[in-house]
């Protein structure tokens, strides 16, 4: 990309730096506006304390899937080349199906847990420490990193023993 010289002339961190400036912008666009719209319509529609609860277990979701998605990410966001065929959004296409199946399931479920305090704090404690666990997966991984990524390269065609020969002169 001719866009992303100004990322490599420019003293940046390293991978942990682009993984926090990919969570934060990843949080920025997508869970913190649909916690504040799912909020309006909640707290509109219904009493406010099973709204509030919703809105912490919908936040926490948010929180897991975002730093799931940023497991391996080692690159700045936008200033990195795409290869075809990199991509696994059918895998995901494919995913999504099960988990709309499962939705009715998670509703009934949710449901009951919001009417059981005990059981509730418990759910909530459980998705704060996936929450954690993920965050701390990226971080792990980030930091073994050594470099951020630029380019996305194809594997060679051609492999190469690295075998070199230097002729000897003779006097």
């Amino acid at each position: 990309m001719r866009a992303n010289w100004i990322f490599r002339v420019i003293p940046i961190g390293g991978a942990p730096e682009c993984l926090r400036a990919g969570r934060r912008a990843l949080l920025a666009l997508s869970v913190v506006p649909l916690c504040a719209l799912a909020a309006v319509v909640y707290i509109w529609l219904g009493p406010w304390r099973p709204a509030l609860e919703h809105l912490l277990v919908l936040g926490l979701l948010g929180v897991i899937l975002c730093e799931v998605c940023l497991q391996n990410f080692q690159k700045l966001p936008f200033a990195c080349s795409y290869l075809p065929g990199k991509s696994r959004m059918h895998m995901a296409v494919m995913g999504v199906f099960p988990l709309l199946a499962l939705s009715a399931m998670g509703v009934a479920w949710e449901s009951r847990i919001l009417n059981d305090p005990a059981r509730y704090a418990e759910m909530i404690a459980v998705l704060s420490a996936v929450a954690l666990l993920a965050r701390w997966r990226a971080q792990h991984l980030a930091r073994s990193e050594a470099t951020v990524r630029f380019e996305e390269a194809m594997p060679p065609e051609v492999q190469t023993l690295g075998l070199t020969f230097e002729p000897t002169t003779r006097k």
